[in-house]
């Protein structure tokens, strides 16, 4: 009885471990300036923002070289990439990307630009471990705005190889 109950524990362990492994596999969401695919187009007039909604914890979204027009806001751990994409402000009165309530982000690739003075062009709030990277921030009002509260400090942020200029503030 002892080994029958062993083996069942152990096929157990087993189907756990295969279970968890399914749960890591990121996916990589494509988009252009009419859409985001996964398997199937979606059209999109806020593709970016659609495929960040749309996207799971440690995906992956890949924007193509374009221009758009969106306010973004990411609340879970995603990387969001380009190959030199350009997004302006859909909305100056909002942040161009807002990070917050999160960890482990990376923005990469972008021109960012747009905003109105009391807003941002990149604003991490509330998150921790991100990483700006490779982007260009201009004419906002703050090029990137990191800021937690007492509860959720933000902390650990980088900000890597980024042009930062003509913006109210550059980073604050």
């Amino acid at each position: 009885f002892m080994q029958f109950r062993l083996i069942h524990i152990n096929i157990f362990i087993i189907f756990l471990l295969i279970i968890s492994l399914n749960l890591v596999d990121a996916a990589t969401i494509y988009v252009n300036e009419t859409g985001w695919w996964v398997n199937k187009f979606n059209s999109s007039s806020t593709p970016i923002k659609d495929a960040v909604e749309y996207a799971k914890e440690n995906d992956t979204v890949f924007v193509v070289k374009g221009n758009y027009s969106e306010n973004v806001i990411i609340n879970k751990s995603i990387s969001l990439i380009s190959n030199g994409s350009r997004v302006t402000a859909k909305n100056p009165k909002k942040n161009v990307i807002t990070i917050e309530d999160t960890s482990n982000v990376t923005v990469s690739g972008f021109t960012i630009f747009g905003t109105y003075t009391d807003y941002s062009g990149i604003k991490i709030y509330n998150a921790s471990n991100c990483t700006i990277e490779n982007c260009t921030l201009f004419k906002n009002g703050n090029g990137v705005y990191v800021r937690g509260t007492g509860s959720n400090p933000s902390k650990y942020n980088k900000i890597l190889n980024c042009k930062i200029y003509k913006n109210d503030n550059g980073v604050k």
